[in-house]
């Protein structure tokens, strides 16, 4: 007895097949193989695994059916009819049997093969019969034949075209059969094995192995993933996932989120649209991110990697890279190497990492796009309806316009070539196509540029070139003539520079054919235009100084991107190693790292960051010591709260030397070793304790003073029982005073326990203030009653120059707690008291926490408004501080509350 299960179509064969021998059909039914039975066969012999007609071969066999939601349980099974048949594309010869399901509700003719069925084959006739009967020798459908269907498509070891059409899948397997996972049964699996394949492979969600060879893989529509294997593959996809393998591979995401591994190999990843991340992995890779928000990581080896549009994550990994993070707010880390980074537009952060790195704050000169026709469709393709091309960080949009009586014409051309001269970037097979037949005037064709969604660059584009070829003459019927306009963001006309290959003349703006015919590959009727701009617009006027039919094409168009000129604030760290930095635009944080580093803020106020031992001899080209707004503090400032003296204890003015270097700059030494030369500024500009205190240099030596009846003193002097004077309630006695202090390893496990600095006079403070993030300082302007707190750690989030002190390497917070929540003085701003509620208590040990519980019964297991009392004043939510706190070195604004 023999039991086997089965897949069959949900179809009569008879209707299908051809009954005469030698004849042919071509397959009709149903794509897959929806149908299933357990057949059990109590015969012996050849017979236990055939299956013959009930009467005439006697058959016994019994099953138990599913087909189109119906059932059948131990229903009598036969063979009605069976055919020998050959695939005539494959030449494989097998038994097709009409299985009669005799009872129940899946009772029925239906189709069973040994073989899958492929839709649209045709197969040969080579035996009939309609009576079967094994034991005489008979034709019959033969359990031990049976292959069934694997959902795997695989090629062979040759070179194979693995698309819908192709047929060489050892099951009958196919591209899209419908025999793949999914609610469609499009998710396909594809080995392509050996050879230099090529694989496309369509609908659902597609896994693809490319094996080895140099292997072409297109994904199309679904999640796609695509493994490259061994071999230079080329990869193109939608969604979806692509790992190249071994070899130099090239590797295209297409539209949506896709995740691309290069490997091994010196591969070219292309992530397209959408928020991708690309991996490098080893050798000298090249990785562009495209639009979107994308996650590129070199990997090791010098990598050349392009974030472009939106805020990506770029990390270089080991080896010299180069990096351009285009515009958005990126995160950079140059990884180890002497890499080349440009932060480009936007508010950017960027670790140079290990060696020895050169930093651009800013984006400096613009990323060269093009318009790309052939981008827009094969050759032939009607554009005459005008499209939006994203390039990168520019949409370029075409607009196409009727002139007169010529009927133009405005399509892809991909077919001709155009002319390219020797060193030109255009390519030969991809051109707009103008054509008109009639006289005088034709066409115009528009170009408007325009920065991106979220492309912090202008809405012009420089340095345009294009080509326009087959301008040319045939007596009687055409003289093209071609114009060239060009116009700024205002509509004023911009120069236009023309130059013929051939023999065709240029008067102004003005192209004229010569006096002979070419073709679009000839030089003699090809000119370069080019435009430095900034240019915004760009007109192309065709007309026919004669009467017939006439014919121009425009190549691609190459132009560079100009970085806004918007103001961007950059944190920009060197890391180790002697960097060069630069901030260019906007209020930048500069860390040169350890090192000798050169520094550069360029525009705009910014902050230099000096840490103990991450100094070497670091040299700022440009410390702007004005004072445009006369807070009494200069323009660029020094982040010194990661310097200490020898005894540990935080840096102060007295703590600096000031020299000249030889060279008439002043040279700033500091207690361990640390030295910094500012070219330009004289040493007399920052000597003594009032001109370091306005470079950022703090001039109190033993930490926060806070107002008593005795004056202000030092907190770290007060103890329980002391008069601290309060802005409500005069003198008040402190009830607790808490320390806690927090090393290097635990700021950089938690920085958000990093303290938050205060310039001088930012909140009314007569000296730089470091309080902890959660601290709250009191603003009253433009508040209602008494006003309310901001915490610390919001306002280093709002424009102005409050900031986290990430340079801090060690910090002890010290806490005065009262026995109500009080306003009291620190280095003269109206900051909060110690307030003991759940955020606060979260930075102290359990031993600490069991102190408080003593001196405030109930805490921590009532509200702590009610063991406690409510906060002096409320506080403010960060997105009221975000949105009405402007800050200055001056003091706090006017805040106006929204409606």
């Amino acid at each position: 007895m023999a039991t086997y299960d089965v897949s069959f179509y949900d179809v009569d064969p008879l209707g299908i097949f051809n009954q005469t021998v030698n004849g042919t059909a071509t397959w009709s039914g149903p794509a897959t193989a929806d149908g299933t039975a357990t057949i059990t066969d109590t015969e012996t012999g050849i017979q236990e695994f055939t299956l013959d007609d009930d009467n005439a071969g006697g058959e016994t066999a019994t099953a138990d059916v599913t087909v189109g939601g119906n059932t059948s349980t131990g229903s009598n099974v036969d063979a009605e009819e069976v055919w020998t048949i050959r695939d005539t594309v494959t030449g494989e010869i097998f038994e097709v049997t009409t299985l009669q399901v005799e009872n129940g509700a899946a009772a029925g003719y239906y189709t069973l093969s040994e073989v899958p069925l492929v839709v649209g084959r045709s197969y040969e006739t080579l035996a009939y019969n309609s009576n079967p009967d094994v034991t005489a020798g008979d034709p019959a459908w033969s359990a031990n034949d049976y292959i069934s269907p694997d959902g795997i498509v695989t090629g062979t070891s040759g070179a194979d075209t693995i698309d819908a059409s192709y047929a060489g899948d050892p099951e009958g397997d196919q591209i899209d059969d419908g025999g793949g996972s999914g609610p469609s049964g499009h998710g396909n699996i594809v080995y392509a094995e050996g050879g230099n394949d090529s694989v496309a492979s369509g609908l659902g969600n597609d896994l693809v192995y490319l094996g080895t060879g140099a292997d072409t893989g297109l994904g199309g529509a679904g999640d796609d993933t695509i493994l490259g294997g061994t071999g230079a593959d080329l990869i193109y996809g939608d969604n979806g996932d692509f790992a190249a393998g071994g070899g130099n591979d090239s590797l295209s995401g297409g539209d949506g989120a896709d995740t691309i591994y290069g490997e091994s190999g010196n591969d070219v990843l292309a992530g397209d649209a959408g928020a991708d991340s690309l991996l490098g992995g080893a050798g000298n890779d090249t990785l562009d991110g495209g639009a979107g928000n994308d996650t590129l990581d070199g990997g090791a080896g010098a990598d050349s990697i392009l974030g472009g549009g939106g805020s990506d994550s770029i990390i270089g990994g080991a080896g010299a890279d180069t990096i351009d993070a285009g515009s958005g707010a990126d995160s950079i880390a140059g990884g180890t190497g002497a890499d080349q980074i440009t932060a480009g537009a936007g508010s950017d952060t960027v670790d140079g990492g290990a060696g020895n790195d050169t930093i651009l704050g800013d984006g400096g000169a613009g990323r060269t796009e093009v318009l790309d026709w052939s981008a827009e469709g094969a050759d032939g393709t009607n554009v005459a309806a005008g499209f939006t091309q994203n390039t990168g960080d520019i949409d370029v949009s075409l607009s196409f316009t009727n002139d007169g009586n010529n009927d133009p014409i405005f399509t892809i051309e991909t077919t001709d070539a155009v002319y390219v001269e020797a060193g030109e970037e255009f390519d030969a097979n991809s051109s707009l196509f103008l054509f008109g037949d009639g006289d005088a005037a034709t066409s115009t064709t528009t170009m408007d540029f325009a920065a991106a969604t979220g492309a912090q660059v202008e809405n012009a584009v420089e340095n345009v070139s294009f080509r326009i070829s087959d301008i040319d003459f045939a007596a009687g019927n055409h003289q093209d003539t071609v114009t060239i306009n060009a116009y700024d963001a205002n509509g004023n006309p911009v120069s236009v520079t023309i130059t013929p290959a051939g023999n065709d003349t240029v008067s102004g703006n003005t192209i004229s054919a010569g006096p002979t015919g070419e073709t679009s590959a000839d030089a003699a009727g090809s000119v370069l235009v080019e435009i430095a701009g900034p240019v915004s617009q760009i007109e192309i006027v065709y007309s026919n100084a004669l009467t017939g039919t006439h014919g121009i094409n425009v190549s691609d168009v190459f132009f560079e991107t100009i970085p806004s000129t918007a103001v961007s604030s950059d944190s920009l760290d060197g890391g180790a190693g002697a960097d060069v930095i630069d901030g260019m635009h906007g209020a930048d944080t500069i860390t040169g790292g350890t090192g000798n580093d050169t520094m550069t803020g360029g525009a705009g106020d910014d902050v230099f960051v000096l840490a103990d031992g991450g100094s070497g001899a670091d040299v700022i080209t440009d410390f702007d010591t004005a004072d445009t707004n006369g807070d009494g503090v200069f323009n660029d400032q020094f982040d010194v709260t990661g310097l200490t003296d020898a005894a540990g204890n935080p840096v102060n003015a007295w703590d600096v030397v000031v020299s000249d270097d030889g060279f008439g700059n002043a040279l700033l030494s500091f207690p361990n070793g640390e030295t910094v030369i500012l070219q330009g500024v004289a040493p007399a500009t920052v000597t003594g304790a009032q001109a370091l205190s306005a470079a950022g240099i703090p001039c109190f030596t033993e930490g926060t003073l806070i107002r008593t009846p005795k004056g202000d003193v030092p907190i770290e002097s007060l103890k329980v029982g002391d008069l601290v004077l309060t802005k409500d309630n005069g003198a008040m006695p402190l009830r607790w005073v808490g320390k806690r202090r927090l090393e290097r390893r635990e700021l950089k496990l938690f920085p958000e326990h990093s303290p938050v600095f205060i310039p001088t006079g930012v909140s009314g403070n007569y000296a730089p203030l470091l309080v902890s993030p959660l601290h709250g300082l009191l603003i009253s302007n433009g508040l209602p009653g008494w006003g309310a707190f901001a915490r610390a750690k919001h306002l280093a989030e709002a424009p102005g120059p409050v900031r986290v002190a990430h340079g801090k390497k060690r910090v002890t917070y010290i806490h005065l707690m009262f026995d109500a929540h009080q306003v009291i003085y620190a280095n003269g701003a109206a900051a909060e008291s110690f307030y003991p509620g759940e955020q606060a208590l979260a930075m102290y040990p359990d031993a600490i926490v069991d102190e408080l519980k003593d001196v405030v019964p109930g805490l921590g297991e009532k509200p702590v408004e009610d063991c406690y009392g409510p906060t002096a004043r409320p506080f403010m939510k960060r997105k009221q501080v975000l949105r009405d706190v402007a800050l200055g070195h001056s003091g706090l604004s006017e805040i106006s509350l929204a409606a």
